[in-house]
């Protein structure tokens, strides 16, 4: 049945099959549907209205368009909040949150951002080369004392404890380690050199680490250290008791030998990652 602008009043409770209108349906009570309810048709809208002060206004709604269905949520002024549900309704394309009591809360569950995105602080002033906070992180990483060249004939080491968190770019990295032998020939005049950092460091410059305790070393004990620049690499070093100055600290300061809980070091590095 089609039912024609001006098409004229029926009786009261009509029964029909298929009802195909022209122009809008005004429903004063209502509408009760127990089969499906469907929109379709390029650019076709399901759309939820509601009286405002000012008139009458736009709320959402569904639609499709391209055959690719969407959901839309907007104001009167057309502001849309919450749009592209995609034709498998399992993704959320562009959510803009407005709340107008302040704070969102996420009852369960966590914000997942897709890689390569973040929280955009652009919209407040600043100088830096970017505002957005794309990643955190927390992990393990594992240290190992190192020659600058070459290689010890053995090595066997404990980790105690060596965690690191990274926030943006800025990498905080820690470790606890000791040795229970360590043979040192051949490599005693290299520098000593701890790898495995969690991330390479920028290229622009070195950083400098602290060292909380060193114990059980057999010559200079290390004092600070350095992150090389574009590395995985920290470079021990040790004040001389001549000038002060800081010098690299060698292999052969170790104390080398079947030796348990020697070479202690407690480090902390903080830099930037590459």
């Amino acid at each position: 049945m089609t039912i024609k602008q001006q098409g004229g009043i029926f009786g009261r409770n009509p029964t029909f099959n298929d009802i195909n209108v022209d122009n809008d349906i005004s429903i004063s009570g209502d509408a009760t549907v127990t089969g499906k309810l469907g929109v379709g048709g390029t650019n076709a809208i399901l759309g939820f209205y509601a009286e405002k002060d000012n008139g009458s206004g736009y709320v959402g709604g569904f639609r499709s368009t391209n055959s690719s269905p969407y959901l839309t949520v907007q104001t009167t002024g057309g502001v849309t909040n919450l749009q592209g549900i995609n034709s498998g309704f399992t993704d959320v394309a562009a959510i803009g949150l407005q709340p107008s009591g302040g704070n969102i809360n996420v009852g369960a569950g966590n914000f997942v951002m897709t890689s390569g995105y973040g929280i955009d602080f652009s919209a407040t002033s600043g100088t830096g080369t970017s505002e957005l906070f794309d990643d955190y992180e927390e992990g393990t990483w594992t240290p190992v004392y190192t020659p600058e060249t070459g290689s010890f004939g053995s090595l066997t080491m404990d980790v105690i404890t060596a965690t690191y968190t990274k926030i943006g770019r800025t990498v905080v990295a820690n470790c606890a380690i000791r040795t229970d032998d360590v043979d040192t020939t051949g490599v005693t005049g290299n520098l000593l050199t701890i790898t495995g950092l969690p991330f390479a460091s920028a290229s622009s410059h070195n950083v400098a680490c602290s060292i909380s305790n060193a114990s059980q070393w057999a010559g200079d004990t290390p004092l600070s250290a350095i992150v090389s620049s574009s590395s995985t690499t920290v470079f021990l070093m040790y004040r001389t008791s001549v000038n002060g100055a800081d010098n690299y600290l060698l292999c052969g300061d170790m104390t080398s030998g079947t030796n348990a809980d020697k070479n202690r070091l407690i480090l902390t590095a903080v830099y930037e990652a590459a």
